[in-house]
């Protein structure tokens, strides 16, 4: 007797009705829908820092390797044996001496100091005791601070402070350096190097540019001498409450570039050097 198997269920295909006029027939669901995209306050604000951070980044890369490219290029290697580090002459296109070079410094100066020797000794002891207080890297670690926090202006007021308190510190080790008798020289030397400007605060190398506010302070400090200690701390007060009072209520100075001009180098001999009482109209 054969077995009894049931008959396969048929399977019946699915009716749809059509889509009646007018009507847009239906789409099958998706399997997932893609989540939107959407910045919250704070990832915005890190975007814009990082982005900051690169060009301040890439204005510090390029400025330096641009500088350093110039000072190789038109260098010329000088034999002075009583300098412990490197001197070379560049005849065209530097500004002021400078020390440059984080890991090697060299010394670098211009036609104007290398054929005379009282401006060479001079600028040899400055930029010489810019490489013992290893400015080279203080002006480094001033970069990157501002890479870091592009986005303060306390920063870059106090890397301005900095680089101006560099330059004082130099001068008075220079003055050590070289005796109270070069005191008048040094300064005279300084006036007729030093070129008025704003100088670049991404730039590593100690080069010499200053605004006039800053060089007349160097030049005061310069012919003021030694004073007593008590004097000494009220003059740094006072500096202080002026630097305060001229960053957050004075007006932000135009940029000024170039050399000072005769009647200015003869204010400042008259002013701090000779003590004439009747001076011609100097800097304000």
């Amino acid at each position: 007797m054969s077995p009894v198997t049931d008959p396969a269920p048929s399977v019946t295909p699915a009716v749809t009705e059509p889509a009646k006029a007018g009507e847009t027939p239906a789409q099958p669901a998706a399997a997932a829908e893609t989540p939107a995209l959407r910045f919250t306050t704070a990832q915005a604000l890190t975007a814009l820092w990082l982005l900051g951070a690169a060009g301040m980044a890439l204005w510090f890369v390029l400025s330096n390797l641009r500088f350093a490219r110039f000072l190789r290029r038109g260098r010329i290697p000088l034999a002075r044996p009583d300098c412990p580090l490197p001197v070379y002459l560049v005849e065209e296109g530097l500004p002021s001496p400078c020390l440059a070079g984080l890991l090697r410094p060299a010394v670098y100066l211009t036609p104007a100091v290398a054929g005379d020797a009282r401006r060479e000794r001079h600028v040899l002891a400055h930029e010489l005791t810019h490489a013992r207080h290893l400015d080279p890297l203080w002006s480094f670690l001033r970069c990157l601070c501002l890479t870091v926090y592009w986005f303060n202006p306390l920063v870059w007021i106090a890397a301005h402070a900095s680089r101006s308190d560099c330059e004082l510190a130099c001068d008075e080790g220079a003055l050590r350096r070289l005796g109270e008798g070069e005191r008048i020289p040094y300064g005279e030397t300084l006036l007729s190097l030093i070129p008025v400007g704003r100088p670049d605060p991404m730039l590593s190398a100690t080069t010499m540019t200053a605004g006039k506010r800053q060089l007349r302070e160097r030049i005061r400090r310069i012919a003021s001498g030694h004073r007593q200690a008590a004097l000494a701390v009220f003059a740094v007060l006072c500096a202080v409450s002026i630097l305060c009072a001229a960053t957050f209520t004075g007006s932000v100075s135009r940029k000024v570039d170039g050399t000072l001009s005769g009647a200015e180098i003869r204010y400042f001999n008259q002013e701090f050097f000779n003590q004439a009482s009747d001076s011609p109209e100097g800097i304000r």
